[in-house]
């Protein structure tokens, strides 16, 4: 958890220049109102924004038509962070008045553009992780922090561009528990490659409360942490859907694989009460009660509610490879599941900027019930249910002209802190 937070009033976003292919450098630092700078999950491309307010022409001086390149220096106390990224156009042009346009500017990194003009044709052996490692330094000319996958695979990459190959390779991505990995970027820290077992196990970064005492007086340290760790704005995104759940083999499913060189086949029938146990999750509790049946029968027990087939040929490579799909049965119905049953529960906060929250971190929520209380019940008021560590599952980094910086965040959780049936 972090002892030192540094106020938001002290960022800094300066020396914003952009630069044309015809070597053209213009400083348009004073006509950036507003950047901002997307983290997902589930992708390894950081994406943005910048809103511009023209008064001076640049806009039909200098076309912004995706050509041009955009840097700039992220200033925070004694650090700085300098960035640079490709523009590919312009959206939301409108005239604030008869001299002045608003406008857009929407940007990627330059691996985005490397990417667009890359194929690869090419055969890999391996793990997973270190087939994507190669791809991503020797085609995307980046670093990548991987943490080991499960299984030797040989694989042919078919004209693809790198990161449809990146893609097509993490829905085999899986340690050695079976549990799914995620490829994902961060703006301070680079590429990631982790399973979620991983992230999922990570000590919160700091707790945010949903209500907070009356932090007015932030003067001293205290109160200034209490101020910091209260949201500027909360909401709930999402509350389950059951019917998403099951069609999607959240709880339980089926796995086919037939071996076409051998002539035979395997059947994988997942459940998830059986498989809860085995690694950490985000809380102690799942969502779902032991109680819940369907047609008689355990929802762990419905299998066919969800079936997928897939084909492989058995040991063409030895016994020391397999192919893309020969390892299906440990990834593809674990993968399902993980991925439905993080987004049970969802919730959307601001709070102010800070490096140490990206992506991939874990928070606690400390959420209270929703009764009526008087000052002396506050302590008893904590949610137990609902309270606890959830994942950042997308971020937004938002700098403002008024040197204000923010961190919009989705976060989710995979569990409870109390079993559904437990009396709280």
């Amino acid at each position: 958890m972090a002892n030192n937070i540094t106020s938001n009033a002290d960022v800094e976003v300066s020396s914003i220049t952009l630069n044309t292919p015809s070597g053209k450098v213009l400083d348009i630092t004073s006509l950036v109102t507003e950047i901002n700078i997307f983290e997902d999950l589930f992708s390894p491309i950081i994406t943005g924004n910048m809103v511009i307010v023209d008064g001076g022409n640049l806009f039909a001086a200098t076309p912004v038509l995706g050509q041009e390149i955009l840097t700039g220096t992220i200033k925070q106390g004694d650090q700085t962070h300098d960035f640079e990224f490709r523009a590919t156009g312009i959206e939301n042009v409108a005239f604030e008045n008869d001299f002045t346009l608003s406008y857009k500017v929407q940007f990627v990194e330059e691996s985005y553009f490397v990417n667009a003009t890359t194929l690869i044709s090419q055969s890999y052996e391996g793990s997973i992780s270190s087939i994507i490692q190669r791809i991503v330094e020797d085609y995307l000319f980046e670093e990548i922090e991987i943490e080991e996958t499960a299984g030797n695979f040989k694989v042919v990459i078919p004209n693809w561009n790198p990161y449809k190959a990146i893609r097509w390779l993490m829905r085999r991505a899986h340690n050695e528990n079976n549990v799914p990995m995620v490829c994902y970027k961060t703006l301070y820290n680079g590429m990631q490659l982790r399973s979620l077992e991983t992230l999922y196990g990570q000590d919160a970064e700091d707790i945010f409360f949903y209500r907070k005492k009356d932090d007015s007086n932030v003067t001293d340290v205290e109160n200034f942490r209490s101020y910091m760790q209260t949201p500027k704005d909360f909401s709930q995104k999402r509350a389950g859907d059951m019917i998403d759940l099951l069609n999607n083999g959240a709880y339980a499913s089926r796995t086919q694989l037939v071996d076409t060189m051998n002539k035979n086949y395997k059947i994988f029938d997942y459940s998830y009460k059986d498989e809860f146990e085995k690694i950490d999750h985000l809380g102690p509790a799942k969502f779902i009660s032991d109680n819940f049946l369907v047609d008689d029968k355990s929802i762990y027990e419905h299998y066919q509610t969800t079936q997928k087939n897939f084909i492989h040929s058995g040991e063409s490579f030895g016994e020391s490879h397999m192919d893309y799909n020969g390892d299906v049965l440990n990834s593809a119905p674990h993968l399902t599941s993980y991925i439905k049953t993080m987004s049970t529960v969802e919730y959307y906060l601001i709070i102010s900027g800070r490096k140490d929250i990206q992506v991939g971190s874990v928070i606690d929520l400390d959420l209270n019930q929703n009764k009526p209380f008087t000052r002396n019940e506050i302590s008893e008021l904590n949610d137990k249910r609902r309270s606890g560590k959830h994942i950042v599952t997308s971020l937004r980094h938002k700098f403002d002209a008024n040197r204000q910086y923010n961190l919009v965040l989705d976060v989710a959780r995979d569990t409870m802190g109390a079993d559904y049936d437990e009396a709280i």
